[in-house]
């Protein structure tokens, strides 16, 4: 795949973005790219008009009349995309057709095809596309994974992976798992995805998982098949508000072991508001905390992006096809719940 430069047009220095969607994600991405020297967030679309307007005088920039109007603005070199999942596709093929880089949230799509699809539209472009699968640059995962790929405790052999959170109050959210993906594509997917990084190709799933609805599942506990490894995963959107939002890891290596917790909001007891900590337990000795990047992921993911724009390089970490390798994985373990066995994942 060919890739342009940075963007820059007519003479400008620098890179201006405008933001599709002003939810909790445009705005934590807004305020990553806020802190990156020589990027001006050029503004925002929403559909919602007023929140366009606030979220434009909170960060820079002025409110899209629509997200053509964004997408087809000559001046902008990047358009991040983050509307629900849904709108992925449309937005960001237009965005690539009209010479703009994309940075997208997960997942990457909702089915395999319309992957396929944005990955053809990448390809004609040749411009930057990249998916933000945020937990690859999360600081304890992936400390996590330079100390496996450090090779120091040997290969990893067996993994277990948790995310729960409270079920999100935005209307999307109150039907079924059809119009978003659910608790297997759009919350385990971060999981899928940084153990596909760990073990590589995934081969099979098999999951089984609480209904709530006649389309909808909340508590999903899938086991994942590798070469030489295997990993459960589990995930749900069951636990009351009180409870924190909370993601693990625990890689069992040949030599060793890594165990990353993380916790924050909820009613956590006042001694204890958040967790964050990496702990390895070596071969022989005393376990000990690793020391982690104090940067948000947000903020790390952001500086990577531009830093691949700058270099005028594909990015080798969110790419297109990692991304359509989560959704697929996730997608098979959707597979597994609905047929009540495990599912096999040929090649394609």
């Amino acid at each position: 795949m060919s890739c342009c430069g940075a963007g820059v047009a007519s003479g400008r220095v620098g890179l201006r973005i405008g933001i599709i969607g002003t939810g909790s994600m445009g705005q934590v991405h807004a305020d990553a790219f806020r802190q990156i020297e020589g990027v001006e967030i050029a503004g925002f679309v929403s559909r919602d008009p007023a929140r366009a307007q606030a979220a434009a005088e909170r960060f820079g920039g002025r409110a899209y009349g629509s997200e053509r109007e964004l997408i087809e603005d000559p001046t902008l070199d990047v358009v991040d995309n983050t509307y629900p999942t849904h709108r992925h596709l449309d937005l960001s093929e237009a965005a690539l057709a009209a010479g703009k880089h994309v940075i997208c949230e997960k997942p990457i799509t909702l089915d395999l095809a319309e992957a396929d699809r944005l990955l053809a539209a990448r390809d004609r472009s040749g411009k930057l596309l990249c998916i933000a699968h945020c937990v690859r640059f999360w600081p304890g995962y992936a400390e996590l994974q330079q100390m496996i790929a450090g090779g120091e405790l040997g290969r990893p052999l067996a993994a277990g992976a948790r995310r729960m959170l409270s079920r999100p109050r935005g209307t999307l959210w109150q039907g079924g798992d059809q119009a978003y993906g659910g608790v297997v594509v759009d919350v385990m997917i971060h999981d899928f995805d940084f153990l596909n990084w760990l073990f590589g190709d995934s081969r099979a799933v098999s999951a089984v998982g609480h209904r709530t609805g006649p389309d909808r599942i909340d508590h999903v506990i899938a086991t994942v098949r590798y070469d030489g490894a295997e990993a459960v995963a589990e995930g749900s959107m069951l636990p009351p508000t009180s409870f924190p939002f909370n993601h693990s890891l625990r890689v069992i290596c040949e030599r060793g072991l890594l165990d990353y917790d993380f916790s924050a909001g909820g009613n956590l007891p006042a001694e204890g508001q958040s967790k964050n900590s990496l702990t390895v337990y070596p071969p022989e000795g005393a376990s000990y905390q690793a020391a982690m990047d104090p940067r948000s992921a947000y903020l790390i993911q952001a500086r990577y992006f531009v830093d691949c724009l700058r270099r005028g390089t594909p990015p080798e970490i969110g790419t297109g096809e990692q991304a359509r390798a989560a959704l697929r994985l996730s997608l098979a373990a959707w597979d597994s719940l609905k047929q009540g066995r495990e599912v096999t994942l040929a090649g394609g």
